[in-house]
């Protein structure tokens, strides 16, 4: 199925665990994504088995206000205009 197919997420904490099915889960279904995690070295890992193509790595601390801003513009920049939630 591809119900969000022109779609983009942004998953927190995507480089393992529920963050990483969750997104895994979301490309099956047509969305791009951007991962959001410290754990550079563990997303590196995920954007490789998701595919370079569907996802993109940001490290960011989701506590810190200013690391929001590029989490956004990757998403931007990677996918275009696609309507992100």
């Amino acid at each position: 199925m591809a119900r969000l197919t022109g779609k983009a997420a942004i998953i927190t904490g995507g480089a393992k665990g529920s963050g990483l099915s969750t997104a895994q889960l979301l490309v099956q279904e047509g969305a791009k994504v951007v991962i959001a995690d410290l754990d550079e070295q563990g997303g590196q890992k995920a954007i490789d088995a998701i595919g370079r193509d569907k996802a993109v790595l940001v490290a960011q601390d989701v506590a810190k206000e200013d690391s929001w801003e590029p989490v956004f513009s990757a998403t931007r920049d990677k996918f275009g205009e696609a309507m992100y939630w």
